[in-house]
């Protein structure tokens, strides 16, 4: 399957004859069994590896809209809020998903995603 999203097409705008190319040599090395092949592929990616690290980097913000509208669009699930599941007590579930994902600048680059829950309070994880 191809990209879908804005941003799976420009990534693969980015990296889709390295990745096409490491896939020609990739196969190459599996029927001649030269490492020179198996070189050549690991070379397309690594070239793919970094362009990914350098997008990852510049990353400061996740919007849902262009690489994930199915999570962005998800309104009021039957899945319970993480961490509040009490028995005997109301459910929390998941009402919707913030659009926006925050970067931390950190050298992990977590993302910090809101969820609002049926009771109306915001979710921060």
């Amino acid at each position: 399957a191809g990209p879908v999203t804005q941003s799976e097409s420009y990534f693969a705008s980015q990296v889709g004859a390295d990745v096409a190319e490491g896939k020609e040599w990739l196969m190459r090395w599996v029927s001649s069994g030269r490492d020179d092949d198996l070189t050549l592929a690991w070379e397309c990616y690594l070239r793919v590896f970094k362009v990914a690290h350098r997008m990852k980097e510049q990353t400061k913000a996740v919007d849902l809209e262009q690489c994930s509208p199915q999570l962005l669009a998800a309104r009021n699930l039957e899945l319970a809020m993480p961490g509040q599941y009490r028995p005997g007590h109301d459910l929390v579930s998941i009402q919707s998903v913030r659009p926006t994902l925050p970067v931390i600048s950190s050298k992990q680059k977590p993302r910090k995603c809101t969820m609002v829950g049926s009771n109306g309070r915001e979710y921060t994880y």
